[in-house]
């Protein structure tokens, strides 16, 4: 887990182990994401993604194990060193997560409620700036959540996500349930704000078009643990069958 002056370490994992429920899903596992970059955590169903996702997300804790998000050991931080390195980060959720009795600007404004002294005016501004950061015109605003398209959702978690700037950006499965169409141009749009706002971003994903097209690197959880940690094409090449059966399987991209 070296680091480099370019790209420092966001996020590293020492001896992670997790049990939920007498069960043990993680064992071991060892990894670190580095700054301004992308990179895909992916494995089958049941591999616990979404646990060790949670994990970094300071939302439950591993059984034993070591884990830093933005040089903060998170076992250690107390509730005021919780709440300031939350504003630093942002998060996607797989539905959006929207609250559906608010619009959407009022959406993309809960974030400067909760963590600024901002005056009404200024997160109003705010708010718009980040609607049109991520390509939805003005009087979407004014919607409530029922009434946009599936893409048009994400497209709104994302500006609340990236309300406060963060520095890490957490996407749990971001173009589940999108056409294809769609789901391009939401990649697009995360790689185009990933490089113009120098973002880190973690992503967890079933999606191959996604990961080729976005990922600099990719873990792959499997058997309780990391099965494969690297580069794309170095993870790709992996002879590991569960790195080949979800990377070449009947389901896997033409050009992988």
């Amino acid at each position: 887990m070296k680091e480099s002056a370019s790209h420092p370490n966001v996020i590293e994992l020492r001896r992670v182990h997790t049990r939920l429920g007498g069960t043990q899903i993680h064992e071991d596992i060892n990894m670190a994401i580095r700054a301004n970059e992308v990179t895909a955590l992916v494995g089958g169903s049941g591999t616990g993604k979404s646990t060790l996702l949670r994990a970094m997300l300071m939302l439950l804790r591993p059984t034993s194990g070591s884990i830093k998000v933005l040089g903060q050991e998170l076992a250690a931080i107390d509730d005021q060193g919780l709440h300031l390195l939350r504003r630093r980060i942002g998060m996607l959720f797989q539905y959006s997560a929207l609250f559906s009795g608010m619009t959407i600007l009022e959406n993309i404004a809960f974030p400067f409620k909760e963590h600024t002294d901002l005056s009404p005016k200024m997160i109003r501004e705010l708010s718009c700036l980040k609607l049109g950061l991520v390509g939805l015109a003005a009087e979407v605003g004014a919607k409530y959540p029922s009434e946009l398209s599936g893409g048009m959702r994400k497209r709104a978690g994302l500006a609340r996500a990236l309300a406060l700037d963060p520095e890490l950006l957490f996407l749990d499965e971001p173009t589940s349930g999108l056409d294809p169409v769609s789901a391009s141009a939401l990649d697009d749009l995360i790689l185009e704000l990933q490089h113009s706002l120098a973002l880190t971003v973690l992503m967890v994903t079933h999606d191959l078009d996604s990961i080729w097209k976005m990922a600099d690197r990719v873990a792959m959880l499997g058997r309780g643990t990391l099965v494969a940690f690297g580069g794309l094409k170095e993870v790709a090449a992996s002879p590991d069958p569960l790195v080949r059966s979800f990377f070449h399987g009947d389901r896997g991209p033409k050009n992988g």
